[in-house]
């Protein structure tokens, strides 16, 4: 990496996809911003850089000395928090004009997202009930049940369950709700990246089309577009079409 440092060089794309790159190139990269002036397409697709570097990527997108047009994250192994961090990074950023985030979270962490802001924003008592009449003699199901709530405590059956795993459904869609909202007000305020990729199991389609109302501002400067299918998230500016290649790029 060192020898990057060279007046003379003249590097316009590096690849560095599934070379096994770690959050520890990317931080040093960041602290000598300067080794990648001039370079305007870096790929580091399949790499495990995971969430040490989401605010060293950061960084370096905020930093003068950073020219890159495209910056290329696939399958990085980047969790929710992440990808929201490097988005909100291109508020400040006059260069970067594609950018692919797709494939990074699982589904695991979204599950384990919504569960914990379940927990944190509401006061539960544990309670044991028992699976059914004719299990009485089995090991209980231990469940927890919002006491603050101001409805009154259900009865001990398979009402009081259903109840609780209704609320908690609810408070999952509503943590999901908020932030896919602030991911699309991440993605309204960089607007110089004319093409984005954000496609994975985490989002559906919904959240696609929310994404999309960020990502179509009037300021963007010009005919905005979207493939929105399944878990694929497509967002572009006319002239750009994804990668044009995939019968879902071609569709544009």
């Amino acid at each position: 990496m060192d020898s990057w440092n060279n007046e003379n060089r003249e590097v316009v794309k590096i690849d560095l996809s599934g070379c096994l790159v770690t959050s520890a190139y990317v931080i040093k990269l960041e602290t000598n911003a300067f080794w990648i002036n001039g370079v305007l397409e870096l790929n580091l697709r399949g790499n495990p850089l995971m969430e040490k570097c989401a605010s060293a990527l950061a960084s370096l997108l905020k930093n003068p000395h950073c020219c890159l047009k495209t910056l290329i994250l696939t399958k990085c192994q980047l969790g929710l928090h992440d990808i929201l961090t490097i988005l909100q990074a291109l508020a400040n950023n006059t260069s970067i004009e594609e950018l692919d985030l797709s494939e990074n979270v699982h589904q695991e962490e979204v599950n384990k997202s919504q569960h914990e802001s379940v927990l944190v924003n509401a006061d539960y008592t544990d309670m044991e009930v028992a699976n059914s009449e004719d299990d009485a003699n089995e090991p209980k199901v231990k469940v927890k049940v919002n006491t603050s709530s101001s409805q009154s405590m259900p009865s001990l059956d398979g009402s009081c369950v259903s109840s609780f795993e209704n609320d908690l459904y609810e408070s999952k869609s509503k943590s999901k709700s908020t932030y896919v909202q602030e991911l699309s007000y991440a993605v309204s305020r960089a607007k110089r990246v004319r093409l984005l990729e954000l496609s994975g199991k985490e989002f559906s389609e919904e959240a696609g089309e929310t994404l999309y109302g960020g990502w179509s501002t009037d300021s963007r400067g010009g005919l905005t577009k979207k493939y929105v299918e399944g878990s694929i998230i497509h967002l572009s500016v006319e002239p750009y079409q994804c990668c044009n290649i995939k019968p879902c790029c071609t569709r544009f």
